[in-house]
């Protein structure tokens, strides 16, 4: 999962060369990459269970929302100090990934209830 956080951070900040990494702050980046780990973690534990009786335009529309939450709901906890403070090698143990993951997927399981 943290090859795919990395990826998507760098697709989501624009960045398509060594030299353009250069140009982005360090917090920007693992900020992103922590949202994106997040969200790599939803998609690989609930994925399919959202994917049932939809069609993939469907599924991808769910999973944008809920990417889209995620990224709305963490970011301000993610501040210097507590990125800092993060085991980037055990990411998947950190609390804010699966207390975010599991609310997350509340959030889908009030709205859509049955329907999940």
């Amino acid at each position: 999962m943290t090859a795919i956080a990395i990826s998507e951070s760098l697709k989501e900040l624009g960045i398509n060369s060594l030299e353009e990494l250069g140009n982005i702050d360090e917090l920007t980046l693992l900020r992103q990459m922590v949202i994106e780990y997040i969200n790599a973690d939803f998609d690989f534990n609930f994925e399919e269970k959202i994917g049932k009786g939809r069609t993939v335009r469907e599924k991808n529309a769910l999973l944008d929302q809920i990417h889209k939450y995620v990224a709305n709901s963490v970011y301000p906890e993610l501040d210097e100090r507590f990125l800092y403070s993060l085991n980037i090698k055990k990411l998947g143990d950190q609390a804010i990934v699966k207390e975010t993951v599991q609310k997350a997927y509340q959030v889908l399981e009030d709205f859509y209830g049955d329907q999940l």
